[in-house]
């Protein structure tokens, strides 16, 4: 465990107060540490989400690759040329 200390604005102090209240958390210590987790997760979905689409990207830019120069496709587009 590692300690530190912060200094909140009053903007950011009333927020853990309030998220401690509504979560029915006993320390501003416990608070912070929950909204950091619940943050990483947020971000890891997020991450998650963005990596699914770049693999579908990527595996969708192979497979049009492949079929945009079939000789089919050549020859039924030969008169556009």
């Amino acid at each position: 465990m590692v300690q530190t200390t912060i200094d909140l604005n009053n903007e950011t102090s009333t927020f853990v107060n309030v998220f401690k209240s509504q979560r029915r958390i006993k320390n501003k210590n416990d608070a912070i540490n929950k909204i950091i987790e619940e943050y990483k997760e947020l971000k890891k979905e997020e991450f998650n989400e963005k990596m699914l689409g770049f693999e579908c990207s990527l595996l969708s830019e192979k497979a049009l690759a492949k079929d945009w120069l079939s000789k089919e496709d050549e020859e039924a587009f030969a008169y556009l040329q």
